[in-house]
């Protein structure tokens, strides 16, 4: 049977979860909301970087339509992990090149992760901690990926204005996102997995 929240929060799948989707939405927003500045402080103009939030918004939806088609055929920590390794992959490209076209591969990379989040925490969670407080569940988690969404641009910034250069913290959060998904691959073999039976295909029953 699901778990309800209280029993959620006693479950190492519940942290391993948490974690991970607080790391990425933190990363990957503080690198987007930061990217025209980011880019033109990597030597990029300023006309190129602007450009560049476009790559970055068509590669989110991209991102957010192959995740559901790749959730549908391969366990979902692997896509999962993929899809946060992704953007690190973005990262070290941003941070390894100064031309347009190295900006563009790093940013489509970036966008990619992105725009995958909300889908896997939905799936994921439905997955391990079932449906039974569903709605409750993914509210805390939205939440929390709302945080982090907002405290990774703040820490971005906090970090320019120290150091005067996004390096550092874009390699902080290199490290962060490989660290993200080490988690995400210790979940296991699905709890609630879906039952294919007649009239049924995407019913949830507990694993046997």
């Amino acid at each position: 049977m699901s778990v309800v929240l209280v029993e959620a929060v006693r479950t190492a799948r519940f942290w391993f979860l948490a974690v991970s989707f607080f790391i990425v939405s933190g990363t990957t927003g503080g690198v987007v909301s930061h990217l025209v500045p980011l880019l033109t402080d990597r030597g990029v103009s300023p006309q190129t970087a602007t450009g560049m939030v476009g790559i970055a918004g068509v590669a989110l939806i991209g991102g957010r339509l192959f995740a559901g088609f790749l959730l549908d055929r391969i366990h979902a920590p692997y896509v999962a992990a993929a899809f946060f390794l992704a953007p690190l992959i973005g990262i070290i490209v941003l941070l390894s090149t100064l031309g347009a076209e190295g900006a563009a591969v790093g940013t489509m990379l970036i966008g990619i992760g992105l725009g995958a989040e909300v889908d896997l925490i939905a799936f994921l969670l439905s997955r391990y901690l079932g449906m039974r407080a569903f709605g409750e569940i993914y509210g805390y988690f939205f939440a929390l990926f709302m945080l982090g969404a907002g405290l990774g641009p703040f820490a971005m910034g906090v970090s320019f204005d120290r150091t005067g250069s996004y390096k550092l913290m874009l390699v902080c959060y290199a490290f962060a996102l490989a660290l993200a998904s080490l988690p995400i691959l210790r979940l296991g073999a699905y709890v609630y997995p879906a039952a294919r039976r007649a009239g049924k295909r995407n019913a949830l029953v507990p694993a046997q």
